[in-house]
Order: C-alpha cells, then sequence, then structure tokens
C-alpha cells in the first residue's frame, strides 16, 4: 500500500507531540543545560577577554534595558585575536552540544528510555567535525543563493547610482524589468535556497546517528534520504509554526488589551501580566521547539526504515477526517 505523506506528516506530529510530553523534563534540562554553557562562555569569556586586554566598555541605561559597547579606540590586535578564538571555541561547543543533543532525541525517537541530560555531551569529541559539516553545508547553500545574491546587487547598483538611477527612470522598459527584481529574487529564493536548505537538512543527523561518517558522506547521505521528500519535510512543521504564530499574536492582543487596562490605573498589575505572557511566550516556544526537532528526527528515521511506518489503523483514524486524502 502507498503511503500518503500527508497521513504520515500527521501521525509524525502526533507522536513528536506524545515523545514531548512523555520526556519534557529531559529535553528541557538538555535545553537549559546548553542554553547556560554558550551564555557562560560568552558572557564570561567576553569579560575575561576584556580585562586581560584593557578594553574599554561603556554603558549605555534606558528605562527598559541596559547595553554595553566597547569603544573602538581600545580594540587591539591581542582583543581581535582573543575574540576570533572566542568565537572558535564557542562554534566548537555549540557544534558538539547540537550533536550530542541530536542524538539525544534520535535515542529517544527509537525508544530509548535510558536517555539522560548526560547523554548530550556524548559527542564533544566530534565538535571539528560538526564544525566543518557546518561549514560545508552553508557553503553549498551559499552557492545556491549565488542568483539570489546577483539580483539584489543588479537592483542595489541601479537603486544607488544617481546617474544610472536617472537614465533608468527614462526608460520605461529598463524600469519595468529593475521594478520585478524584488519578486524575481523571492522566486529564486524559494525555487533554489529552500530545495537546497532541506536536502542537506538531515547531515547533522546523520553525522550525530553514525559518528564515523565523514563530512561529504553525511552530505551525500543526507541529498539521498532527501531525494523526492523535501516537500513533504517542508510541510512537516508548518502546522506548528503557524500555532505558534496563532499563540504569540493571541498573547500580543491581549498584552495590547492589558496596556489599555492596566496603564494608567494599575502598573503594578501590567508589570505582573507582561511577565506571564512573556512566561507562557518562552514556555510555547520551548514546547514547539521540541516537537519540531523531534519531529524531524522521527522525519529521519523513516527516511532510514529504522522506526515503523504509520501503523495502519492510524491511518485510518487519520484519513476518515480527510475526505481528500489521496491515499490508497
Amino acid at each position: 500500500m502507498k503511503k500518503n505523506p500527508t497521513v504520515e506528516n500527521v501521525y509524525t506530529r502526533y507522536a513528536a507531540k506524545e515523545l514531548t510530553r512523555k520526556h519534557f523534563w529531559k529535553l528541557l534540562g538538555m535545553m537549559l543545560v546548553t542554553f547556560v554553557i554558550i551564555f557562560a562562555l560568552g558572557f564570561g569569556g567576553a569579560m575575561l577577554l576584556t580585562m586581560a586586554t584593557g578594553a574599554t566598555v561603556s554603558t549605555t541605561t534606558t528605562n527598559y534595558s541596559v547595553s554595553a559597547q566597547i569603544d573602538p579606540a581600545s580594540i587591539t590586535p591581542a582583543f581581535l585575536v582573543g575574540y576570533i578564538v572566542l568565537m572558535l571555541v564557542i562554534s566548537l561547543v555549540s557544534c558538539g552540544l547540537n550533536l550530542g543533543m541530536t542524538r539525544s532525541m534520535i535515542d529517544i525517537c527509537r525508544g530509548d528510555a535510558d536517555v539522560t541530560v548526560g547523554r548530550m555531551f556524548s559527542r564533544m569529541g566530534k565538535c571539528v567535525k560538526g564544525l566543518l559539516l557546518n561549514i560545508w553545508v552553508s557553503l553549498k547553500i551559499i552557492v545556491w543563493a549565488l542568483p539570489v545574491y546577483a539580483l539584489i546587487g543588479v537592483a542595489a547598483f541601479f537603486l544607488f547610482n544617481s546617474a544610472q538611477a536617472e537614465a533608468t527612470a527614462q526608460s520605461e522598459g529598463v524600469y519595468l524589468l529593475i521594478s520585478f527584481l524584488p519578486l524575481l529574487a523571492i522566486i529564486a529564493v524559494i525555487a533554489l535556497v529552500i530545495p537546497a536548505a532541506f536536502r542537506y537538512m538531515l547531515s547533522t543527523h546523520v553525522l550525530a546517528d553514525q559518528p564515523s561518517t565523514g563530512v561529504f558522506a553525511c552530505v551525500r547521505q543526507s541529498k539521498a534520504l532527501m531525494k523526492g521528500h523535501k516537500w513533504q519535510a517542508f510541510k512537516l512543521v508548518i502546522p506548528m509554526i503557524l500555532m505558534v504564530y496563532l499563540i504569540m499574536i493571541a498573547i500580543m492582543i491581549v498584552l495590547v488589551i492589558g496596556s489599555t487596562v492596566f496603564a494608567e490605573t494599575s502598573p503594578v498589575a501590567l508589570a505582573v501580566l507582561g511577565m506571564v505572557l512573556g512566561l507562557v511566550m518562552m514556555v510555547t516556544g520551548l514546547i514547539y521547539a521540541m516537537r519540531m526537532t523531534l519531529a524531524y528526527c522521527l522525519f529521519y528515521l523513516k527516511r532510514k526504515g529504522d522506526v515503523s511506518p504509520t501503523p495502519v489503523e492510524e491511518e485510518e483514524r487519520i484519513v476518515c477526517w480527510m475526505p481528500n486524502s489521496d491515499a490508497q
């Protein structure tokens, strides 16, 4: 029986939701540990670097925030070298943690009940390979995006070159062509860049699952796994993204109404409302980030054939409220 990709996506989202509910505290622990480590490296490393090189930091205070900025005149070659090294360390640690978290989520999707937060450190030894993989994938996507850059460059040339802009304005045909360049750039992004991003999307999953695989081999495997499934992968998380946006819009509407009601009568109530809505927004983002990540881990395992396809009874249950489904 030919599987319907839409039905498969529905069941994958449902399975990701159940896995999120079952392993929520483990997943939350992994995300919090990652945030704390990266924040500590970024903030602590920057403070140490500033003190070691004697750079001057100026702070600006507003009603809502405090921002710090390094005085450009105090930046030395030692500071620049240290900053580059710090960014490299943060990138390596981020790649190692990302591989470990992806590996942990893949294990969860396989039904491993013994996954712990500590497993997210299991791929730190592959951080260099992970960084090289990210660079290689980024370069390949940039190559696919070259037509977009060319269109933007042509538009910018005619827009900011005053002499050329005046000549273009006098030529109706050229002016009409230039006016279509932004639309052509959007079409190029949809036709070239987005498919390229999905083509190499599973490279990190391959490396996390098979750490002995080379960088180029990870990209080739991702390309093979995604062949004929890029559109399905794109549609997989669209409902989740739309739900997040709807929740965010609802939160903003409540905040606007609250600002109107409590702005003058009760500033304390407005502050409490803002904190509550901010917490709701953060929790919502975390939950849906977990679901989407688990959904793509399940998608990866299904493409490999490592997990069972959608059960027949579940497929029939889903199809029963999808009258336009073309499931065979």
